[in-house]
C-alpha cells in the first residue's frame, strides 16, 4: 500500500495540469473577449463610414446642383428662383459660406441691400478674413452709386488680399461707370491674370476698350471731320504729319461705325510711323469690331511691346 501512494499524486498532479489546458485562465477568456469585441467594433465602424461616405456624397452632389442653378437664375435675373436656392442649401448646411455669398449677390442684384449685408455678415462671423463677403459691401456701395465708398472697400480688400478678384472686378466696374477706362482696364486686366477662365472679365475688358476709343473718339471728332470733308484723304501718307492725321480720321470712321474705313487708316498710320502703339491699339478696336479677334489680340500684343 505505501508503495501506491506516490502514483496517486502524480495522477492528480496531471488531472490539474490537464484541467488548466481544458479552462483557459481568466486573462485569456478577457483576451478573447477584447479581440472579439475590436473586430466587431472596426467591422460597424468601416460599414458606418461607408454609408456616411454614401449620404455626404449625394448630400454634395445635391449642394453643386443646386449652386449651378442658382448662378444660372442669377445669369437669367431670376433674383428670386436664385434666392431660394441658396437658401435650400444653407437649410441642411448651415456655414456653407459660398453658399451665403451667392446669396447676398443674390439679394443685392434684387435690391434688398440690407438682408445682402445681413449674409456677408453671417460670413464674417464664420471667417472674419474672408475676402470675398469683405468685397461684398464694396459691390452694395456700387449697386447703390455710392462710388466713394466703393472704392474705398474695394482698394482695403486688395490691400490685405492682393490677389481678390471678386475686389478687383468691383474697383473695375467702379471705374468704368465714373468713366475712368484706363483704371478699368487695368483692374480687368488683373482679373484675367488671376482667373484666366473668367470669360465675362474679357467681355468687360473689350468693352471698356470700346468706351475708350469712343470717348477719345469724340475729343478728335471735329478735326477728323474737317480732314474728311476737305477730301485730303489721300493725301495723309506724305510724313510724319500724316500718320498722326490718318489716325484723327480712322478715330472718326471708328465713330461712324465704318470699321473697315478705320482699319485702313490705322493701317496707313502705322505704315507711316510704326513705333507709335496708340496706332495698334485702336486698330484692335476696329478688329475686334468686325470679329477678326486673332488680329486684334496680335495688334494688342504689338501695343504692349512698344509701350515697354
Amino acid at each position: 500500500m505505501p508503495e501506491e501512494k506516490p502514483k496517486k499524486v502524480e495522477s492528480l498532479a496531471k488531472r490539474v495540469e490537464n484541467l488548466g489546458k481544458e479552462m483557459p485562465p481568466e486573462r485569456d477568456v478577457i483576451r478573447d473577449k477584447v479581440r472579439d469585441e475590436t473586430r466587431d467594433a472596426a467591422r460597424d465602424a468601416a460599414r458606418d463610414a461607408a454609408r456616411d461616405s454614401a449620404r455626404d456624397a449625394v448630400r454634395d452632389a445635391s449642394i453643386q446642383e443646386l449652386l449651378e442653378k442658382g448662378r444660372s437664375h442669377i445669369d437669367n435675373r431670376e433674383y428670386d428662383k436664385a434666392i431660394a436656392c441658396f437658401k435650400k442649401i444653407l437649410e441642411s448646411n448651415p456655414k456653407h459660406l459660398f453658399a451665403y455669398t451667392n446669396l447676398s449677390s443674390a439679394y443685392r442684384l434684387n435690391g434688398d441691400y440690407e438682408k445682402s449685408a445681413e449674409c456677408l455678415e453671417k460670413v464674417l462671423a464664420i471667417n472674419p478674413d474672408h475676402a470675398d463677403a469683405q468685397s461684398g459691401f464694396g459691390w452694395i456701395h456700387l449697386s447703390k452709386e455710392e462710388f466713394g465708398k466703393a472704392i474705398e472697400v474695394f482698394e482695403k480688400v486688395i490691400e490685405n488680399h492682393p490677389n481678390c478678384s471678386h475686389a478687383y472686378n468691383g474697383l473695375a466696374w467702379v471705374h468704368y461707370r465714373q468713366g475712368n477706362f484706363d483704371k478699368a482696364i487695368e483692374c480687368w486686366e488683373k482679373v484675367t491674370e488671376l482667373v484666366p477662365g473668367f470669360e465675362n472679365a474679357y467681355i468687360s475688358l473689350a468693352n471698356a476698350h470700346k468706351q475708350k476709343t469712343i470717348s477719345n473718339a469724340e475729343d478728335y471728332h471735329k478735326q477728323g471731320l474737317f480732314l474728311k470733308d476737305a477730301g485730303i484723304e489721300g493725301e495723309l501718307d506724305e510724313d510724319k504729319r500724316g500718320a498722326a492725321l490718318c489716325f484723327y480720321l480712322g478715330l472718326t470712321h471708328t465713330k461712324e461705325g465704318d470699321y473697315a474705313k478705320a482699319i485702313d487708316c490705322f493701317k496707313r498710320a502705322i505704315e507711316l510711323d510704326p513705333g507709335t502703339s496708340i496706332n495698334y491699339t485702336y486698330l484692335s478696336q476696329a478688329y475686334h469690331e468686325i470679329g477678326e479677334h486673332d488680329k486684334a489680340r496680335e495688334c494688342i500684343r504689338k501695343a504692349k511691346e512698344l509701350e515697354k
